[in-house]
């Protein structure tokens, strides 16, 4: 395990860092306090713009359009994306993440030729859907089945709650497909926008991450053809705990972005700020406070890489791996943030000062790609089964 990048690796994480400086992070803001159109207009120039850098493809092979970087390299990316703009980070990562690793990983050539490349290219926005009105976490209890019918699928049902549903051009989609005598099995299905029986709701109004739309997805009589059955029928439960293992090293490099984010914001008012007749850095009650920021980012970044490295490795570590880091890093998110507001005083409060928005869109790493709290079953489980007598 070496994370000391090659010149070349180097080089394209300048370059990257130039991007989100100068095109992606200045738009933060105005993404936030868009209304719904222009966020959505302001969304799209900046996929565009990822996707002519290579950031949509990065984990893609070169035969769709990517570039077939190892995620450990991979993180770099996300995290410099995550610092410049969370919102952005979300949306990009549940296309090009969410709806194109899974079909990376289980499709058939004529499935990925005929997404993976308008994905990467940003050409087509993708979602996945999980998440039921009835159920999060428990995927075991969601109700949106698919019954076969003559040479294809019926879906009926509705996911809530999902990254870039309202913009959506392809849906992945996972549905029950046993029949009363068995009722566990499952499918992932792909579901394109303008298939008959398929819409999406509005948007959400949320907390946070105003520029990234969350919203339903609906399924009434929804028929698709055999072809957009991804994989094996009754292996959909499977695929989705990979699809989600593997997300969580991003999210915990977005956390670690979006976390770096904050400091920034603390170190720059910190130096600037007087009080008493010297800068606030110059109080301990400030400087200790920058301090833990640092060892918290340092660490959220290690154990993201490390998780990272497991999983280009194929370790059987990488599944705890990757839940530890998601739930350090998105933790230390949430601290630093509230620290910098803290730090910020009054002025923390205001929608003007970048940390306002960073407080409210750090809660939802804790919450999304499988809450914290489930994490640490995983993570206690595993111990048990490691160490248990």
């Amino acid at each position: 395990m070496n994370f000391d990048y090659s010149d070349d690796e180097k080089a394209g994480f300048a370059a990257f860092e130039r991007l989100c400086r100068d095109k992606i992070a200045p738009r933060a803001a105005e993404l936030d306090r868009s209304d719904y159109d222009k966020a959505v207009a302001i969304l799209r120039g900046s996929f565009r713009a990822l996707a002519e850098f290579g950031y949509l493809g990065l984990g893609h092979s070169e035969e769709h359009g990517g570039s077939g970087k190892p995620l450990v390299e991979g993180v770099v990316y996300m995290e410099e994306l995550g610092r410049a703009c969370a919102a952005t980070f979300l949306s990009t990562g549940a296309s090009m993440g969410l709806c194109g690793g899974p079909i990376k990983a289980f499709g058939t050539p004529e499935q990925k030729t005929r997404w993976l490349p308008a994905l990467i290219s940003g050409q087509a926005v993708g979602c996945l859907g999980l998440t039921e009105p009835g159920c999060g976490t428990d995927l075991s209890a969601i109700k949106t089945r698919a019954r076969r019918d003559g040479g294809g699928w019926v879906l009926d049902g509705s996911k809530t709650l999902i990254t870039n549903a309202p913009i959506c051009d392809a849906a992945v989609v996972l549905a029950k497909i046993g029949t009363a005598d068995n009722d566990e099995e499952t499918g992932m299905f792909i579901v394109e926008r303008g298939t008959a029986g398929f819409s999406t709701g509005k948007p959400f109004a949320k907390m946070g991450y105003h520029g990234s739309p969350t919203g339903e997805l609906f399924f009434e009589e929804c028929r698709v053809p055999a072809e957009a059955l991804l994989g094996d029928a009754g292996d959909g439960f499977a695929q989705a705990m990979g699809v989600l293992q593997h997300g969580r090293a991003g999210i915990s490099a977005g956390a670690v972005g979006l976390a770096q984010a904050c400091l920034d914001e603390a170190v720059k008012y910190a130096r600037d700020r007087q009080a008493f007749g010297r800068p606030i850095s110059k109080y301990q009650e400030v400087s200790h406070k920058l301090a833990d920021m640092k060892m918290l980012i340092d660490t959220g970044r290690l154990m993201t890489r490390h998780a990272a490295w497991l999983a280009d490795t194929e370790n059987p570590d990488a599944g705890v791996m990757a839940s530890c880091a998601k739930v350090f890093t998105t933790e230390a998110a949430v601290k630093c943030a509230s620290w910098a507001v803290q730090i910020h005083g009054g002025y923390g409060y205001l929608s003007e000062y970048p940390v306002e928005r960073l407080y409210r869109d750090a809660k939802l790493g804790e919450i999304g790609e499988g809450t914290n709290e489930i994490q640490r079953v995983l993570i206690a489980r595993d111990c048990l089964a490691r160490w248990g007598a």
